[in-house]
This record gives C-alpha cells, sequence and structure tokens, in this order.
C-alpha cells in the first residue's frame, strides 16, 4: 500500500488596484526516493484593474 499526503495554502489581496493571487502546493508519496518524496509547487499571479485608472476612465467616457 502506498501513501500520498497533500497541501495547499493560498492568499488572495483584492483591491481598487487590482488583485494579487499566491499559492504553495505541496504533495508527496512514499513511492519516490528518499530525500525526493516531496515537492513544494509555488505560483504568483497579480491581476491590473486597469477600469479604475484616470486615464483609462478619460478614454471609455470620450465619444466614439
Amino acid at each position: 500500500m502506498s501513501v500520498t499526503k497533500g497541501l495547499d495554502l493560498r492568499l488572495d489581496l483584492y483591491g481598487n488596484f487590482g488583485q494579487v493571487n499566491t499559492s504553495n502546493a505541496g504533495s508527496g508519496s512514499d513511492r519516490f526516493v528518499g530525500g525526493n518524496r516531496f515537492g513544494l509547487f509555488p505560483a504568483v499571479s497579480a491581476g491590473w484593474n486597469i477600469s479604475e485608472e484616470e486615464f483609462f476612465r478619460a478614454v471609455s467616457e470620450s465619444p466614439a
């Protein structure tokens, strides 16, 4: 019988400026060689809410 374990951590920050997301996943298995049984898989993403910027509002409100 094999044993696998996993853990996920996530942090999300939202505001008028946009958003930032981070996550860190870890998983492991006793099927892998000792010393390499666990792995960490970090990730980061960011988004910019451009529609909240002053220059974008001026462009979107102008007539076509």
